[in-house]
């Protein structure tokens, strides 16, 4: 039943989606004479779409056409965003600048100024809003196809390095770890994206290597040799895994298995010694939801060394609140994943209304802060806007 809504609400959306990109394409004074064609163009768009709604949690659709729905998906909304905001640009432009509605408003007063500072006039003739009109709807066709092209480039070809350097109370001395999270290895991203990772990390010479969640999108069997590479991280201390929600969606034992037999030490409401720190790992809240695998919190944190930091590995910020006052004065650092940053402008908007902290260093208390990464891959369309694929360089020093 779940898929079902599932399938049912994301199709009505991105139809909405759809139909809103073709009427405003449609008023646009460069390609108004072709608006038939981007009517066939976005039927074919939504078609793909509805072939991958109605097929999701079944996994009897093809490669091909689950990517074909994902990359229309991503087209769709990002287009849309474009489109949305020129409209409103548009109304304030022309409608309101045209009919001289409410005259004493300091806010068109101020439009009406900058209007007289750029063209000579506040009021436009019928030719000039014309030619304006042209030129702007020339910039969002360049605009709208810039922001995808832009949105693939930054979650394919651009693998940033972020430095970080926390300090923490008792550590006795510096440490240095490689953060990733959110890889999604399986339908885009394969074994040469993780084969990158690892050549990455390897480079900055960590002291262990903390992988926080959602590391595959295939079940143990699919992957095949995919998640191989992770056996050739060379670091002092080890590699420390803790679960996803997609771990959950993919079949939890298989990769949870498939990931200990490359040799990473799996955190499931556990905690280790070493190095001079305590690290806590947890599994998922996912799996209150579900109803398997639930994360313990009070088992994690249980037999720590009082007279070291603690780290806590956790997928998803806002498990932070499944966490009592009690157990959070025992963390120093609570690392986390999932939110992707956001992964595609203005979708971060609902990620904070979700997550709250969704990227970024935070100071939660006076002795608790906790580090958000934007993920190394990505998950849905292949695109990022105002968001970064990013391994996290975490170097720890003594407060």
């Amino acid at each position: 039943m779940k898929f079902y809504t599932f399938s049912i609400v994301g199709s009505l959306i991105f139809l909405f989606i759809n139909l809103y990109c073709y009427k405003s394409l449609s008023r646009n004074t460069a390609i108004k004479p072709y608006k038939t064609i981007f009517l066939i163009v976005f039927t074919f768009v939504f078609a793909f779409e509805l072939i991958y709604f109605f097929s999701f949690g079944f996994y009897n659709i093809s490669l091909l056409f689950y990517r074909a729905g994902i990359f229309c998906m991503g087209i769709s909304f990002m287009a849309f965003s474009i489109l949305l905001i020129y409209d409103i640009f548009g109304v304030l432009v022309f409608k309101f600048n045209k009919t001289r509605r409410k005259k004493n408003n300091i806010i068109f007063a101020k439009f009406n100024q900058i209007c007289l500072n750029l063209f000579g006039t506040s009021k436009f003739s019928r030719s000039r809003r014309r030619a304006l009109r042209f030129l702007l709807d020339i910039g969002v066709l360049i605009g709208v196809c810039g922001y995808i092209l832009k949105g693939i480039y930054n979650a394919n070809l651009s693998l940033h390095i972020t430095k970080r350097q926390v300090k923490i109370k008792n550590l006795t001395n510096p440490l240095k770890f490689a953060v990733i999270s959110d890889i999604h290895i399986g339908e885009f991203l394969k074994k040469d994206f993780m084969n990158k990772i690892v050549k990455n990390i390897n480079q900055m010479k960590p002291d262990g290597v903390f992988i926080v969640g959602d590391l595959a999108d295939l079940d143990g069997i699919k992957l095949g040799d995919m998640l191989d590479p992770l056996k050739d991280l060379q670091t002092k201390f080890g590699v420390y895994f803790v679960s996803g929600n997609h771990e959950y969606y993919n079949g939890f034992d298989s990769i949870i298995q498939k990931v200990k037999n490359l040799g990473v030490n799996v955190l499931e409401n556990e905690s280790i010694e070493f190095g001079g720190i305590n690290l806590a790992g947890v599994n998922d809240i996912s799996g209150f939801r579900l109803g398997f695998n639930e994360p313990n919190f009070a088992k994690a944190l249980s037999n720590l060394n009082p007279n070291l930091p603690t780290i806590l590995l956790s997928h998803q910020p806002k498990s932070i609140n499944f966490i009592s006052p009690n157990l959070l004065e025992k963390i120093d650092l609570m690392i986390c994943g999932h939110t992707h940053a956001g992964q595609i402008f203005p979708f971060g908007f609902f990620v904070w209304l979700d997550q709250k902290y969704t990227y970024g260093l935070y100071q939660i208390t006076q002795k608790l802060q906790m580090l958000v990464t934007s993920g190394a891959g990505f998950w849905g369309p292949p695109m990022r806007i105002f968001s970064k694929s990013e391994i996290v360089e975490l170097n720890l020093i003594g407060e």
